[in-house]
């Protein structure tokens, strides 16, 4: 975010992140794929006038359970038609709270983590 956002986006959660008011939960592992290497990355990320469609499912998503958690980074597939299988990815800031990332079920056997609760119809 230091690099890449706006200064709208790094005063309403830049700031906030540094100072350790919220949390923010990064969004990359993926049920059906090695998605520890981000070139098996499969959901997508479209644009759709101003708005961007994500259309994919996360899990074990860090600090997603955290009532302080206001951000979520979203890494997915945004140039699939690129050669270079490591230049197809961008990350998006998707606000908590924003329409469709809904919860799914935790983990069985997982109750201690609260952060590993998956992310399903992420669109």
């Amino acid at each position: 975010m230091h690099l890449a956002a706006n200064n709208k986006q790094k005063a309403q959660y830049l700031a906030p992140l540094l100072e350790g008011k919220i949390r923010s939960a990064f969004a990359m592992t993926e049920p059906d794929v090695a998605s520890s290497d981000a070139t098996n990355i499969r959901t997508s990320i479209k644009c759709d006038g101003a708005d961007y469609v994500i259309d994919g499912r996360k899990w074990f998503i860090t600090n997603a359970a955290d009532p302080r958690c206001k951000l979520f980074i979203v890494m997915g597939q945004t140039s699939p038609e690129r050669a270079e299988a490591h230049k197809r990815q961008s990350m998006v800031l998707v606000p908590a709270g924003t329409k469709g990332p809904q919860p799914g079920a935790q983990p069985a056997g997982d109750a201690s983590r609260p952060s590993r609760r998956p992310l399903r119809g992420f669109v």
